[in-house]
C-alpha cells in the first residue's frame, strides 16, 4: 500500500497526470506485476505457477 500511495504523488506531482488517471496507471501497474510474478515464478522449476 506504501508502494501505490509513493506513485500515486510522483504520478500527480512530477509526471503532471491528472489524478482522474491515477487508479487506472496503478490498475495497470498492479496487472503487469501480476503477469511478471507468474512469468517469473514458472522460469525456476520449469512452468508457470509451480512452486
Amino acid at each position: 500500500m506504501i508502494s501505490f500511495n509513493y506513485l500515486a504523488a510522483f504520478l500527480t506531482d512530477v509526471t503532471g497526470i491528472p489524478e482522474v488517471w491515477v487508479p487506472a496507471i496503478q490498475e495497470l501497474f498492479g496487472v503487469g506485476a501480476f503477469i511478471g510474478l507468474s512469468i517469473g515464478a514458472g522460469s525456476p522449476t520449469g512452468g508457470p505457477g509451480r512452486l
